[in-house]
């Protein structure tokens, strides 16, 4: 379902797409010149843009994740499907 990054066979969420570097279980690219690749085809990429959800994050003490609470909508970009295999 758009606007849900969860992935509901482990229950992660916030997963995003980004370059070379730390990361806490996004995907990501190996190195520079993959990131470039990326880019350049998130860039040339035609999009339409949508109406989702816009959540507040409620969190506990040191970071952990107690929910969300949905507090409005906002327009984003919809780029289509990615599936990363």
């Amino acid at each position: 379902m758009f606007g849900n990054d969860k992935h509901d066979g482990t229950g992660q969420s916030l997963l995003r797409l980004h370059g070379p570097g730390r990361s806490n279980g996004c995907v990501t690219a190996c190195d520079a010149s993959g990131w470039s690749q990326v880019k350049a085809l998130i860039t040339n990429t035609a999009t339409t843009q949508v109406e989702v959800t816009r959540y507040k994050t409620i969190t506990a003490p040191g970071g952990y994740l107690l929910g969300r609470i949905p507090v409005g909508a906002e327009k984003v970009n919809y780029y289509g499907r990615l599936k990363v295999e």
